[in-house]
């Protein structure tokens, strides 16, 4: 017995270092893995912001010409932080000004200076290791991944005569009657219709409005039978 228990001695080292292993593995696709994900998303709510940005620009001021499109991508970019830090723009490779076709879903860039036609911007944001500024892991180099590659999308398009489907719900119920929430929801609604066009198309539903059935063979009709009776025996 005392010379199979000195042969197990140590063995608990090697259990060690195989759980640390796993441990390790376990925390870096948690911890990894979730900080990539809350990074993608800050760095695509920046690119939504900056591609609608853009396109305000181009919409507004077709005759500031490429440069005050990338101008206002760029500001609202030097306003956001994604991971901590800045986000860097390549116009020339990033940004794309062109237009953008219904029928096919797809975007088509305008080559040259001339954006006079264009009604779309397509921008695409890059944390990658070409560029020196893809995002730093904090457990994953043990294992051999030291960062991680990201990049997100997003198009923006002007739509003029494209008609818009608006369905406007309005809630009728008791607890509308509070702080005249009623009246609010009237001009709300008022205000929304200010907004549309003759081509936009405004579907109305109400819940929990207070359904009133009359009886037909009730009210007014019997009044109108009796005095019909009544005028003949006049006649008569």
């Amino acid at each position: 017995m005392r010379r199979q228990s000195e042969d197990r001695r140590g063995i608990i080292l090697v259990l060690a270092a195989a759980c640390l292993i796993l441990i390790l593995a376990f925390a870096a696709f948690t911890v990894d893995v979730g900080y990539i994900l809350v990074t993608k998303t800050e760095l695509q709510h920046a690119t939504d912001a900056a591609v609608l940005a853009a396109t305000q620009e181009l919409l507004e001021n077709p005759d500031g010409g490429r440069a005050g499109v990338i101008a206002a991508a760029q500001a609202v970019l030097d306003a956001s932080t994604v991971a901590q830090g800045a986000v860097a723009l390549v116009a020339d490779e990033d940004l794309l000004i062109g237009s953008w076709d219904d029928a096919t879903h797809q975007f088509v860039a305008v080559e040259g200076d001339d954006i006079s036609n264009a009604t779309a911007v397509s921008l695409t944001l890059r944390m990658i290791d070409d560029r020196s500024n893809a995002l730093p892991l904090f457990f994953a180099p043990i294992l051999g991944h030291g960062q991680a590659d990201l990049q997100t999308s997003a198009i923006s398009a002007i739509q003029h005569d494209t008609p818009r489907d608006v369905m406007l719900v309005i809630d009728c119920s008791g607890s509308m009657s509070h702080f005249n929430r009623m009246e609010f929801t009237r001009q709300g609604a008022l205000l929304l219709s200010d907004q549309l066009v003759s081509e936009d198309r405004l579907g109305l539903t109400v819940y929990s409005y207070p359904l009133v059935i009359e009886d037909p063979d009730s009210g007014g009709d019997d009044d109108d039978d009796d005095d019909d009776d009544d005028g003949g025996d006049d006649d008569d």
